[in-house]
């Protein structure tokens, strides 16, 4: 979660009538709005906010909407980086940071090819929250997102008419083919075809080419093949692991895996903070050890 920098999009805040500020230090931002908070960020504390990353008109980041844990306050790496700006931030402050691509890079930073020149981040500072209650407020959201999941999920159930119950610690397994092969142990090396979706059906990948396609997240650069893995030896996310080892060759199943034995509260760009996950699988092949 530190430094964490969600992903951007664009052009929200009206800079027209905006004073151009330079930061006593070296910094180079503009103040978009004065906050009424008096708390100064000390390292370590955490900055709770929406950040947009843009260079010139292009966003490349964003977590606009969905406020969240977007950097913790450190050291300064270099002589007008990020840490130097989010120290002059408050609670309620809006504030746009200028740092110089190369400035970047010379630290051995990587940057996508079209980044030149200057990299823009817009942080809106909705919560700063002191390294010591951080773990508090992270409770707190995941409390408060398994209860909008537990709805989510029951919705998701009623409109495609299942019934099912979960297992233990939470997963929904609904096996739609039955198969005839091996059945899948511990170490057993296995291929299998998948859909990842959201509840609300958005795929956000998929090992079957034509479904890809058909989906518009086709990627020539990609190998649509089954994939491969060891089960249940944790190289997957614990919900798709889990439901692994309920399966033999052959089966098909739904998966659906709430965000605790899947991705958590990481911002993953198609898979925000906090999501359950909906896994068709198919398992192609089995091979048991000895």
């Amino acid at each position: 979660m530190k430094k964490h920098l969600s992903r951007i999009a664009g052009g929200l805040m009206g800079l027209a009538a905006l004073m151009f500020l330079s930061a006593c230090n070296h910094v180079d931002y503009k103040m978009l709005k004065r906050g009424e908070g008096k708390f100064e960020p000390q390292a370590g504390d955490y900055i709770i906010g929406e950040m947009w990353i843009t260079v010139g008109d292009s966003v490349l980041m964003t977590n606009a909407g969905k406020p969240g844990p977007v950097i913790q306050v450190g050291e300064s790496e270099f002589r007008g980086d990020l840490q130097e700006g989010v120290r002059l931030l408050h609670e309620g402050d809006s504030a746009r940071f200028n740092i110089k691509a190369d400035s970047i890079r010379a630290r051995g930073m990587q940057l996508p090819e079209i980044v030149k020149g200057t990299l823009s981040y817009v942080i809106k500072v909705h919560q700063i929250v002191p390294e010591a209650e951080f773990q508090t407020y992270l409770d707190a959201k995941a409390a408060e997102a398994d209860l909008d999941q537990q709805q989510a999920i029951a919705a998701y159930l009623h409109e495609h008419n299942l019934t099912v119950n979960p297992t233990e610690d939470g997963l929904y397994f609904i096996r739609t083919k039955e198969g005839k092969g091996k059945a899948i142990r511990q170490g057993s090396p296995v291929k299998f075809h998948y859909v990842g979706r959201l509840l609300d059906g958005t795929i956000f990948d998929t090992s079957i080419k034509e479904v890809a396609e058909e989906n518009g997240t086709f990627h020539p650069m990609r190998k649509y093949e089954p994939l491969e893995t060891m089960a249940g030896t944790g190289q997957m996310i614990q919900g798709m692991d889990e439901g692994l080892m309920m399966m033999r060759q052959g089966d098909k199943a739904t998966l659906i895996i709430p965000f605790q034995l899947g991705y958590g509260d990481r911002d993953l760009g198609l898979i925000p903070p906090y999501s359950p996950l909906v896994f068709e699988m198919e398992i192609v092949s089995v091979e048991n050890p000895a």
